[in-house]
């Protein structure tokens, strides 16, 4: 697997660190739990990070391009355990929650 690395810096806050990790994950499903698997593993270092990316999966078929008709069950069980072992929280599902609190 391929290694590539970026430091950002903002004048903003100079003091500030954040680690951005971009994840293309693969379309085979085994791969794919595999790679989410070893990532939710990893020793992280503390700090705030942002993970991004083409995960080949959803957490809630909602969210889905197609739609809802689908099973509730996530496509990626890998995914859940990644999402909750690492504490992240889906950016659509966080943005749809500030929608609807603003309309309080």
């Amino acid at each position: 697997m391929a290694s590539r690395s970026m430091v950002v810096t903002s004048d903003a806050c100079p003091d500030c660190v954040c680690l951005t990790c971009h994840v293309y994950a693969p379309t085979d499903h085994d791969e794919r739990e595999n790679l989410l698997l070893k990532m939710a593993d990893w020793s992280w270092p503390l700090t705030d990070i942002v993970v991004t990316g083409d995960f080949n999966s959803v957490q809630s078929h909602k969210l889905d391009r197609y739609g809802g008709l689908r099973s509730g069950r996530p496509k990626s069980a890998a995914l859940s355990y990644f999402t909750a072992n690492m504490d992240l929280e889906d950016a659509r599902i966080l943005a749809k929650l500030i929608d609807e609190n603003s309309l309080l």
